[in-house]
């Protein structure tokens, strides 16, 4: 389906009153994307917490069960912060911008673990499926995950230096530019000293995968009026390369320790010079425009301290 038809969708739904609900409907109902299957969630969901966890434990001296977790943008299912749980962390807060946990795909993510788990080796297998009426007391209770939503990102309202791992997956391409400056500049505060933040950051454009014969790179053609129509708040791409996340990151007291790349291919590049560029793009090297995702780990700059307003 031409994806033009998804902005406009998206457009109706960010302005209803029940825009999540309808738009979870769409994706169950239309799109049939939700629920996922056991399949997706081992070969796709599980390699991604497994980098997470893995950048934590080659970085944080620590064992998993002392840490403490912080992720946003967790979505509907939240598989993976279930995932997190499974390979040994125990204390965990789990965020969104809006109330998106969905009671049935969170069990439903539970359930698929509970069958899946064992054959995959996983440490932990989780067993009990969560109640509407104690949802959250739940989350809790059985795994150690403190779920929040609505919740601020920029400005969390934890103590300076409390949190020991940051995660965060295809988030921050969704968060526009000067939101996510205040984003990172948060993450900063709020790290322990030995602390890192793991994130994920899809650079691709997400309507390409709505609709298989556009560019991953189509909206890099658009002005920034022109875009306008095609970028609802409830599907919303800033458009930033992956220069712009460095860059961010460093006004933030960031420091990249570890960054991982997938850069475009030699087709890739000459794909995005047919499509041709806006010029807000044109300064830029093609080989920037060309990476398709990353993988940054960030630790707390040394000259990041607390100030008045920190403390």
């Amino acid at each position: 389906m031409n994806w033009r038809y998804k902005a406009l969708a998206q457009w109706g739904f960010s302005f209803l009153p029940a825009g999540d609900r309808l738009n979870y409907l769409a994706q169950t109902r239309l799109t049939r994307n939700l629920p996922f299957s056991a399949a997706y969630l081992i070969h796709d969901l599980m390699p991604i917490a497994q980098a997470h966890i893995g950048a934590v434990q080659r970085k944080v001296q620590r064992p998993l069960a002392d840490l403490s977790f912080y992720e946003f943008g967790a979505g509907v299912h939240l598989s993976l912060p279930l995932l997190y749980w499974c390979l040994g962390v125990q204390r965990q807060m789990v965020t969104d911008l809006r109330p998106l946990a969905n009671l049935s795909l969170v069990n439903h993510t539970i359930e698929l673990l509970r069958n899946a788990g064992p054959d995959f080796g996983l440490p932990c297998v989780p067993q009990q499926t969560l109640r509407s009426e104690s949802f959250e007391a739940d989350l809790q209770n059985h795994y150690g995950i403190c779920y929040r939503a609505p919740f601020d990102a920029r400005d969390t309202g934890l103590p300076y230096g409390s949190i020991d791992c940051i995660t965060t997956t295809s988030t921050l391409e969704h968060i526009p530019q000067r939101d996510l400056a205040r984003v990172l500049t948060e993450c900063a505060r709020i790290l322990a000293p030995d602390g890192i933040a793991s994130m994920i950051i899809d650079y691709k454009d997400h309507y390409s995968y709505f609709d298989g014969d556009l560019s991953s790179y189509n909206f890099l053609r658009y002005s920034s009026r022109q875009w306008l129509l095609y970028n609802p708040p409830l599907q919303y791409q800033n458009r930033l390369r992956h220069s712009d996340y460095l860059t961010l990151a460093r006004g933030a007291d960031l420091a990249v320790i570890e960054e991982h790349r997938v850069d475009g291919s030699e087709e890739n590049r000459q794909e995005i010079l047919g499509l041709g560029v806006d010029y807000q793009f044109e300064s830029l090297q093609l080989s920037d425009l060309a990476v398709r995702e990353s993988h940054l780990v960030l630790k707390r700059a040394a000259r990041a301290v607390p100030t008045c307003a920190s403390l």
